[in-house]
């Protein structure tokens, strides 16, 4: 799922997604304000979009071309 509406995230620096799913999945970075870096890791891809205002993007683990 992810936020609501009215959800936000705000004052983090480091954002950790892991995705232990079969499935590949999609984080929309839109909006998001003072996040430095986006952290990926897992076995199945994981999409960011709107990264424009991300400083730096790591991955970890990925098997594949599943990125």
């Amino acid at each position: 799922r992810g936020l609501k509406d009215d959800g936000y995230i705000k004052n983090i620096e480091k954002l950790s997604l892991t995705n232990s799913s079969v499935s590949n999945r999609t984080f929309d970075a839109k909006g998001i304000d003072g996040l430095q870096t986006v952290a990926l890791s897992g076995e199945k891809g994981i999409s960011v979009t709107n990264l424009a205002n991300i400083v730096d993007l790591e991955v970890s683990g990925f098997k594949g071309n599943g990125l």
